[in-house]
């Protein structure tokens, strides 16, 4: 099978969605099948599947970005048996026109529903590709809630999944990745990955560590910034002395970090299936999460601590349960790996996608 996925995100950019491709295509090519990736790949090392890179110039946006992919999709028609989008988007609604005027067949995959934009064209155009995507492909959401928040009375649900590279990391030594980053062998390290926005809880993260103040432990952060948001988060970083903010990291450094720590940050006011919680569930740490999303669908009282969204001081009181019992964390870990494997690998992952990418290409017949 020859599938061309479909994405506006930069695939050499740290992200879920990134990620996800990269496993997916990479299981996919195990099992026999090619992956071709459309869009703006970016700076990508070894990549499991064929790049159609798109390239833009510093003052093209979204349209050049559709309209590009929908030429080189056209040009490319022949090489591919299925075409399978990412997110609902001018560009993946712009694919998902021209492969069905070719006849091949569409997977959509729904990851997140996002936040309106600010500007009235974009709104409108994202609201036609949303309505396009629902109505007119194969749907797959990464989570329940995800399929409820998008108002889709049916459609298949496929978790997210971990890829190999990650798991075996995880297995990596601990003590090594804590040396190359200067850490001692005991400290408590409390790791926070993602988009470092309001929406993804950062101030309540920064506002928590100001009241743990006296408290042993190291809080690292991964992850970038808004220029609107920037200014304000680097003030309160400022007064936080045990607080290390790591920037934007490619997959080697986040393994390092990941390895380096005891327990994992999801603060988030929204999410869809947080990939980047998966990832830390396979290197065992404690996780302190949010009922957001499906974040309810992946883990449970027994894998997590949770608080409430926006709540600071509540995520204080569960980091402090954590440092006054390291041993629970640890036990809090390995439960949080156990039941990643029970259902949140890349091999299950890929083994669903490949089902819908059969009823896709066959429909009724599986």
């Amino acid at each position: 099978m020859r599938v061309c996925f479909v994405s506006p995100y930069p695939l050499g950019m740290v992200s879920g969605i990134s990620t996800l491709l990269l496993d997916l295509s990479d299981e996919l090519r195990r099992k026999g099948h090619a992956g071709t990736f459309l869009g703006p790949a970016g700076d990508v090392r070894d990549p499991p599947m064929a790049l159609m890179d798109i390239r833009l110039g510093p003052k093209e946006g979204t349209v050049a970005l559709a309209r590009r992919t929908a030429r080189a999709l056209r040009d490319a028609a022949g090489r591919f048996d299925l075409v399978h989008v990412q997110q609902p988007h001018p560009q993946t609604w712009a694919a998902a026109r021209v492969a069905r005027s070719l006849g091949i067949p569409v997977v959509s995959t729904f990851h997140l529903k996002p936040p309106p934009s600010g500007r009235r064209l974009r709104r409108l155009a994202d609201r036609i590709a949303e309505r396009n995507l629902l109505q007119r492909t194969r749907m797959v959401f990464v989570s329940e809630h995800t399929r409820k928040d998008f108002g889709a009375p049916s459609g298949t649900v496929i978790p997210n999944g971990v890829g190999r590279a990650v798991m075996e990391a995880a297995d990596l030594s601990k003590a090594s990745a804590r040396a190359a980053l200067g850490i001692g062998g005991k400290e408590f390290v409390f790791l926070f990955a993602g988009r470092q926005t309001r929406n993804k809880g950062y101030g309540e993260l920064l506002r928590a560590m100001a009241g743990l103040k006296g408290r042993t432990f190291l809080c690292l952060a991964t992850g970038e910034a808004p220029p609107a948001e920037a200014a304000g988060y680097r003030a309160l970083e400022a007064g936080l002395p045990r607080f290390r903010n790591l920037g934007r990291l490619d997959r080697s450094d986040w393994i390092q970090a990941a390895l380096a720590s005891d327990a994992f940050l999801l603060p988030s006011h929204i999410e869809g299936m947080p990939m980047v919680l998966l990832e830390a569930m396979a290197f065992r740490l404690a996780p302190i999460v949010t009922a957001v999303g499906g974040v309810p669908e992946v883990v449970g009282r027994d894998e997590a601590v949770f608080v409430e969204a926006g709540d600071a001081d509540g995520l204080a009181r569960a980091m402090g349960s954590l440092l006054d019992r390291p041993e629970e964390a640890s036990a809090l870990g390995k439960r949080a790996r156990r039941r990643l494997e029970q259902g949140f690998t890349m091999e299950t992952c890929a083994r669903r996608y490949e089902a819908v990418y059969a009823d896709a290409l066959n429909p009724g017949t599986t």
